[in-house]
C-alpha cells in the first residue's frame, strides 16, 4: 500500500488504529535555524515545504507522528508562514497549528525560547522539524521517567560488523518527551543564559534532577541539507512512499522505470529511464534522459542527460545537445 501524501487533494486524517494508544499532548515542531544554509534549495523555499517522496518534509514529518494527537499544535518558522499556514489547512485541516515566525538568524534553542509560554503541567512533545522520525510512543504517558529522549538507529548503509562494534552514544533523533513542560522550561531557561545550543540542551539533561528514558527510534533521517535531503528520499520511497502503478505507467506510456519512484500522475516522460529513488513532481518532463537518485521539482524540463544524485528546481530546465557521437576502432571518448 502507498503511504505517500501526494498532491494538495489529499487530506489525512489522524485517526489511530482501533489497537493503538494515541498520545495527547502540546506538540511543538522547530523548523527556525535548523536548515544548513537556505542557499542550498535550488527553489528557494524554506526546509519545510521542500519535496520528498510524494510529499513536502512537514507532510512527512506529520505523517510519522500519526499516532500522537496533538491538543496544540505550535510550529516555529523563519519563512514561508502563510504557504505553510495554508498547506496546514488543506492537507491537515483537523490540525489548527499556531506559527510562530522567528526573525533570521535564529538558532533551534532560541526558537524553543519562543515556545515557552506553551509549556506547562502537561505532557510536551518537541520536535526538529528537518528529522522525519519514525518512534514508538505507546505508553510515554504513563512512563515513570521525566524525560523520554528519542536516539538514532544505525545508518542502513553502515557495515553491520562496523555498528556492531560501535561503542559511542547513539545520537539525537530530533524528538524528546517530556511529562511536564514545566522541567523544560526550568531547564531553558538557564541555558539560553550561558547561551547554550540545543543539542547541547539535550545532552545536558541526563545531568539535571530528571529520570531520563531512552528509547531507540525506527528511522531518523535528518533533511537540514542538500545530501540529507536526497538520502531521506530514498529511504522513504524505499520503504513504500513511491507511486504503486509506475511500472504499468510506463507500459502505457513507453518509458523504462525502475522502482522505487514517485512520479506525480502529471508528469510527463518520454523515451526515458527514471528511478531507482527518484522523485517527479507536478507538471515534469523528462525525456531522452537516464534519471536515478534525484529530486526533479514541479514543471523542470529535463531532456538528453544523465542525472545521478541531482537536486532540480521547479521550472528549471536541465537540457543537453544530444549530439550523434562517432568513435573509430580502438578509439576513446570521454563524456
Amino acid at each position: 500500500m502507498s503511504r505517500h501524501l501526494s498532491g494538495t487533494n489529499r487530506r489525512r486524517r489522524w485517526r489511530k488504529a482501533p489497537e493503538r494508544e494515541d498520545l495527547i499532548v502540546k506538540l511543538i515542531i522547530i523548523y527556525a535555524g535548523v536548515e544548513d544554509g537556505p542557499q542550498v534549495w535550488p527553489d528557494g523555499r524554506s526546509l519545510p515545504l521542500q519535496r520528498i517522496a510524494g510529499s513536502n518534509v512537514l507532510g512527512h514529518v506529520l505523517n510519522q507522528m500519526r499516532d500522537v494527537q496533538p491538543d496544540e499544535l505550535v510550529l516555529v518558522v523563519d519563512r514561508d508562514e502563510e504557504t505553510i499556514a495554508a498547506w496546514i489547512r488543506d492537507i491537515f485541516p483537523q490540525l489548527e497549528a499556531k506559527i510562530i515566525t522567528a526573525a533570521p538568524g535564529t538558532s533551534p534553542l532560541q526558537a524553543l525560547v519562543q515556545c515557552r509560554d506553551h509549556f506547562d503541567k502537561g505532557p510536551l512533545l518537541i520536535a526538529l522539524g528537518s528529522m522525519v522520525t519514525e518512534a514508538d510512543y505507546r505508553g510515554l504517558g504513563q512512563s515513570p521517567a521525566d524525560v523520554t529522549l528519542f536516539t538514532q538507529p544505525p545508518q542502513w548503509d553502515k557495515p553491520l560488523a562496523a555498528a556492531a562494534q560501535d561503542k559511542t552514544e547513539p545520537p539525537w533523533a530530533g524528538m524528546c518527551f517530556f511529562q511536564r513542560g514545566t522541567d523544560l522550561r526550568s531547564t531553558l531557561e538557564r541555558a539560553a543564559a550561558v547561551h547554550m545550543t540545543l543539542s547541547a540542551l539535550i545532552a545536558d539533561l541526563p545531568t539535571l534532577d530528571l529520570h531520563i528514558e531512552k528509547r531507540l527510534a525506527a528511522l531518523a533521517l535528518d533533511t537540514s541539507t542538500a545530501a540529507g535531503l536526497i538520502y531521506a528520499n530514498a529511504r522513504l520511497l524505499g520503504l513504500g512512499y513511491g507511486s504503486e502503478d509506475a511500472i504499468e505507467r510506463s507500459y502505457v506510456e513507453d518509458f523504462t522505470v525502475i522502482p522505487p519512484v514517485f512520479l506525480h500522475e502529471t508528469a510527463v516522460i518520454e523515451n526515458a529511464v527514471v528511478g531507482p529513488f527518484t522523485n517527479v513532481e507536478a507538471g515534469a518532463m523528462i525525456s531522452s534522459s537516464v534519471i536515478r537518485n534525484s529530486l526533479i521539482g514541479a514543471e523542470a524540463a529535463v531532456e538528453n542527460v544523465v542525472l545521478d544524485g541531482a537536486l532540480i528546481g521547479s521550472r528549471a530546465r536541465v537540457t543537453a545537445s544530444g549530439n550523434a557521437v562517432v568513435v573509430q576502432d580502438d578509439g576513446e571518448v570521454a563524456l
